[in-house]
């Protein structure tokens, strides 16, 4: 990244550029009917955007491990746009991001101690329920709406997160939005083995 403009114009056209594509996606689902070879996207829209507040998060901060970072965007950003952010991160945090990533299902939540467990729901309805029970599930539960989530996630750089970008960071940024090099350790014998093959096709 040469500039913060650059970084500005990456996050707008790329990486919400993509996620409106999902939307695109979704929206030409509807439009043709529900088939089944075509998908909601519900959870896919859900990691996007989780995957989004990320880098949202290490580009503003970026210290400590991903979830610290992320919780000081979400308060900076996403909160003056929806308060109920900070009430949930923490278990739509570790319920969405990680469920659905390493799992492809969000994650029920229970506590310690207590006989209660929480089913988490997600649809892509631009009315959908946002912050509320899943409608006709018996047991208790949470949902939100991917496409709000969304809609919240691009005011929040709209509304802010670009402003801070390109009139409060410090030239720090530019290496935090920038990618991030994979490193291939020694003694990484498969991973030597691969870097070399990739090399092989440049000659």
């Amino acid at each position: 990244m040469q500039s913060r403009e650059q970084v500005v114009e990456w996050i707008n056209g790329c990486v919400l550029g993509d996620l409106r594509t999902v939307i695109l996606g979704i929206q030409e689902r509807e439009r043709r009917g529900k088939t089944q070879f075509l998908g909601g996207c519900n959870f896919l829209l859900a990691a996007d955007c989780c995957e989004a507040l990320e880098y949202f998060g290490r580009v503003y901060d970026g210290k400590g491990y991903a979830a610290t970072y992320v919780w000081r965007y979400v308060e900076k950003f996403l909160n003056p746009i929806d308060d109920r952010y900070m009430k949930v991160w923490p278990i739509l945090w570790d319920s969405f991001r990680h469920g659905i990533v390493h799992t492809s299902w969000t994650k029920p939540v229970c506590m310690d101690g207590s006989g209660e467990r929480i089913a988490i729901g997600v649809d892509n309805d631009p009315d959908g329920d946002h912050f509320k029970p899943i409608p006709d599930y018996q047991g208790k539960s949470f949902a939100i709406s991917s496409y709000r989530f969304f809609q919240d996630i691009e005011r929040s750089f709209c509304e802010g997160f670009r402003d801070w970008i390109l009139n409060k960071s410090d030239e720090s940024i530019l290496k935090r939005a920038a990618p991030q090099t994979l490193r291939i350790r020694a003694g990484n014998t498969k991973g030597e083995k691969a870097f070399k093959y990739v090399l092989s096709l440049n000659t």
